[in-house]
C-alpha cells in the first residue's frame, strides 16, 4: 500500500484512507503497481518532454493524475475523477517537486490532489480501448528462450571449432569478441532493467532467465580469452 507523507500540521488529507493499490504507467509502456514515492519521483525525473514523455498514476477505478513534460522545462498536470465530470489541467508549468507532491497526495487518497494549483476545466474524451491480444503462455516463452539458447550455443561452438582449427590467435579473437558482445548486452540490460524486452518488474522470470544465459556465456567467453 502506498502512503503519502503527511505534514506535521493537521491536514484534511489525513481524513482520507489510502487506496488499496495505485499503478504508475509511463509513456513507454512500463508500469509499476503500488510505487513508492522514490519510484514515482525517479519516473518523473526520467521524462524528457517528448510526446510520449508522460506518467500516469491510476487508482484502477478511472481516477488518475497525469504529468507531461520534463524536469528542465516544467510539467503540466491533469486530474480526472471517476464520474467523468471532473477533468482539470494546470495552465502553467510546474516544478518537479510540486508534481511529485501532487502524485504523492493522489496516492495517499486525497480527493483533490490539484488543490491550490491554478487549473482549468477541460473536456475529457476517453481513448479508444486498445485491442486485446491473447497473452502468450509462459511455457511458450520459456521454450523459445531454451531453443534460442540452444541455437546460439550451437553457433557459438561452431565458431569455436573454426577458431581452434585456425590456431590459438583465432580462438582468442573469437572469445574476446564474444565477451565484449555479451558484456555489453549484460551492462545495458541491467542498467535498463530489461532483457530482450522483458522488464525486471513486469516479467521477472523471463528477465532473470536471459540474465543467467548471458552471464554464463560471458563467463565462458572471458575464460576462453584468458586460458586459450
Amino acid at each position: 500500500m502506498v502512503r503519502g507523507r503527511c505534514p506535521l500540521r493537521l491536514s484534511r488529507h489525513l481524513l482520507h484512507r489510502a487506496p488499496a493499490t495505485v499503478e504508475l504507467t509511463l509513456g513507454d509502456g512500463t508500469s509499476v503497481r503500488s510505487p513508492t514515492p522514490d519510484q514515482t519521483r525517479e519516473a518523473l525525473v526520467a521524462l524528457d518532454g517528448s510526446p510520449d514523455a508522460f506518467a500516469i498514476l491510476d487508482r484502477g477505478d478511472g481516477t488518475f493524475v497525469q504529468a507531461h513534460g520534463s524536469p528542465t522545462g516544467g510539467f503540466l498536470l491533469e486530474h480526472h475523477a471517476t464520474n467523468g465530470k471532473h477533468h482539470r489541467a494546470t495552465n502553467t508549468a510546474l516544478a518537479l517537486s510540486t508534481v511529485a507532491s501532487v502524485f504523492e497526495r493522489f496516492a495517499s487518497g486525497a480527493p483533490d490532489p490539484l488543490a491550490r494549483l491554478s487549473t482549468v476545466e477541460v473536456k475529457f474524451e476517453p481513448p479508444d480501448p486498445a485491442p486485446q491480444h491473447p497473452a502468450r503462455p509462459r511455457w511458450v516463452s520459456v521454450t523459445l528462450i531454451v531453443l534460442g539458447g540452444m541455437l546460439a550455443t550451437t553457433v557459438f561452438y561452431a565458431i569455436v571449432l573454426w577458431a581452434i582449427h585456425s590456431g590459438p590467435t583465432g580462438l582468442r579473437l573469437v572469445m574476446v569478441a564474444s565477451a565484449a558482445l555479451t558484456g555489453g548486452m549484460l551492462w545495458d540490460g541491467v542498467r535498463r532493467g530489461e532483457m530482450n524486452g522483458n522488464s525486471r518488474d513486469t516479467a521477472p522470470v523471463l528477465y532473470y532467465l536471459y540474465l543467467a544465459s548471458y552471464t554464463m556465456l560471458f563467463c565462458a567467453s572471458v575464460g576462453g580469452a584468458l586460458f586459450f
